[in-house]
């Protein structure tokens, strides 16, 4: 069974329960790691063998048994435990929310609970000591998803330590990266999208990202001025762009050149982009944001 550090589930209520060595929810087994795949063929015509057309991933089904230990809880603090568990693992507050620690790793998953907690009723699963209790949980997501990593492609970069000593010509407080090329590393098992962020630190027009090796470019037609920060999301069922100017957030999406632009996707492995502006693009700072997917918790 793979060792897991914690487990935290919440409900769309925001009611949690964490299950780890250090609670009164303790783990017995969960198995994060099966997906089953559904695949389509066509037969070949008068010969031998079929031919593969496509493979989707279906839901996961993950069976979660968990411990409520009692320990020397009074008779009110057991029913509050069991209370929890009723609350957190209700199926019409579906979808949940998993969350699982491994050392230093971290995943998670949307899910649905497909039926009430069951609670065992032998002597060994229920006495003084503990209550053991099943939940039936199926990934709808297929894959999980890792920590949120962030790329910078342009940046301007502290140049002072302390304590610091300015002599009397005066110090260099900070730099700008020189480069507008940067490799974005997909390390999961499957392309997915990504937040495409520019700060303007001056005035700009029409900032763009290309993608060196598909020629894949998202361009916007918008000037941009000092303070603006634009949005782009390229993730599957989430694809818009956002300005945030002056604190308030406007749908930007009608600003995309729809001549030259898609919703680009980070590939598995390398990806190398490159920033451009049709004027002052040395006041750009660029960000990429994205979560690889992982087919189990690893």
């Amino acid at each position: 069974m793979l060792t897991l550090n914690k487990i935290k589930i919440t409900n769309s209520k925001g009611d949690s329960i964490v299950i780890d060595d250090y609670s009164n929810y303790r783990l017995v087994s969960f198995n994060p790691t099966g997906v089953q795949a559904e695949i389509q063929r066509a037969k070949i015509y008068n010969g031998d063998g079929s031919k593969h057309i496509k493979t989707v991933l279906s839901d996961g089904p993950m069976p979660l048994i968990f411990r409520i230990m009692y320990m020397d809880s009074d008779y009110a603090r057991k029913e509050e435990l069991l209370h929890q568990v009723y609350r957190v693992f209700n199926p019409g507050f579906n979808p949940i929310t998993v969350e699982c620690m491994r050392k230093d790793k971290y995943f998670s998953a949307t899910a649905v609970i497909e039926q009430s907690p069951f609670f065992y009723e032998e002597y060994e699963h229920s006495n003084k000591l503990f209550q053991t209790a099943l939940v039936e949980i199926t990934n709808i997501d297929s894959y999980w998803k890792g920590r949120e990593i962030k790329k910078d492609i342009a940046v301007w970069v502290s140049n002072t330590e302390f304590p610091l000593e300015i002599p009397v010509g005066g110090i260099e407080l900070g730099y700008r990266e020189k480069s507008t090329i940067i490799n974005v590393y997909n390390d999961g098992d499957k392309k997915i999208g990504m937040t495409i962020e520019f700060k303007a630190t001056g005035d700009v027009k029409n900032p763009s990202l290309l993608n060196i090796d598909t020629q894949e470019r998202i361009k916007i037609n918008k000037d941009l001025v000092k303070g603006d920060i634009l949005k782009i999301y390229t993730q599957e069922g989430n694809k818009k762009i956002e300005l945030i100017r002056n604190g308030l957030v406007e749908n930007a999406s009608n600003y995309i050149d729809l001549r030259t632009s898609t919703y680009i996707q980070l590939d598995v492995g390398d990806n190398l982009f490159r920033y451009e502006a049709e004027e002052k693009q040395d006041n750009l700072e660029v960000s990429v944001y994205y979560s690889p997917v992982f087919l189990g918790v690893i």
